[in-house]
């Protein structure tokens, strides 16, 4: 299966303005996790492939009392094969998640912004919840992660409901992206490297982060915290640069531990209903 999802990156670089190689073949972290990474020109992009059907795999993200610290902490904090950073937090002086968030289905975090979308999972079940649309916490959602602007969703860019011309989307910044494929059994882990052009790192635009996610092939697509807290943790280092020189103390992760199961976690259900995730929770 990730083979396919590298082919499809091939094919598509031939029909993209914006022209995507990859620079090395994909390194296996775990059964069912793969990173590499892509050096288009001028750029450098931390990607990680994760099967959602592999067995004992669970996601992890950022606890209420889990405090503010770097990705390399937290990932070693909770046993991490890989972890990025979440979504924004500790803005406007106020410490902690700016948008609804969540582990072990205990929510904290900031009421929902009109500008926030989520990615949720939980057992049996992984869903984005777009932008502008109001968030509800469920019972099945176990662990919440906030991020500022849904790229894709549904398969469809979201370039004509995102204002490019706004800070956020108008300069090309590092950036943390995060996507599913439409059988919800990929997950995209994303870090791009930014404002070091002088070293082939001019991060991406929204467009350009909308773009790319489609060519991975992402479904549903969300824009995480980027900047300085964009970050790449992968088998006990960061593998990307952090623009501000090293790691910066955030209040949302997101990781993926082990958890030691032998069943395959990938439930095929009937015919009108979607695969869904099966997590083997901590």
């Amino acid at each position: 299966m990730q083979r396919k999802y590298f082919a499809l990156i091939l094919v598509t670089v031939f029909v993209m303005a914006t022209v995507f190689t990859a620079e090395s073949a994909a390194f296996e972290v775990a059964k069912g996790v793969y990173y590499y990474r892509d050096t288009p020109p001028g750029r450098s992009i931390h990607i990680l492939e994760v099967d959602l059907c592999a067995a004992g795999l669970a996601i992890r993200a950022t606890g209420k009392n889990d405090g503010t610290m770097t990705v390399s902490q937290f990932a070693r904090r909770v046993g991490a094969l890989v972890a990025i950073n979440g979504g924004h937090a500790n803005e406007g002086g106020i410490s902690g998640p700016s948008g609804p968030a969540a582990h072990d289905g205990v929510f904290f975090g900031k009421p929902n912004r009109g500008d926030f979308g989520q990615i949720t999972f939980g057992r049996n079940r992984v869903a984005f919840i777009p932008m502008a649309e109001a968030f509800s916490p469920q019972p099945w959602m176990k662990e919440v992660v906030s991020g500022l602007l849904t790229l894709v969703h549904e398969g469809k860019p979201m370039h004509a409901q995102i204002n490019h011309s706004s800070y956020t989307c108008q300069p090309q910044h590092p950036r943390t992206l995060i996507g599913l494929t439409a059988d919800r059994k990929t997950l995209f882990m994303v870090v791009v490297d930014g404002r070091r052009p002088q070293l082939g790192m001019t991060g991406m635009t929204c467009a350009e982060a909308i773009d790319f996610m489609v060519s991975l092939g992402a479904h549903w697509a969300l824009n995480l915290d980027g900047g300085g807290s964009s970050t790449m943790w992968v088998n006990g280092a960061v593998v990307n640069s952090p623009s501000d020189g090293s790691e910066r103390s955030i209040g949302s992760h997101l990781a993926l531990v082990p958890t030691g199961g032998s069943a395959d976690s990938c439930n095929q259900v009937g015919a009108d209903m979607l695969p869904i995730l099966q997590f083997i929770l901590e």
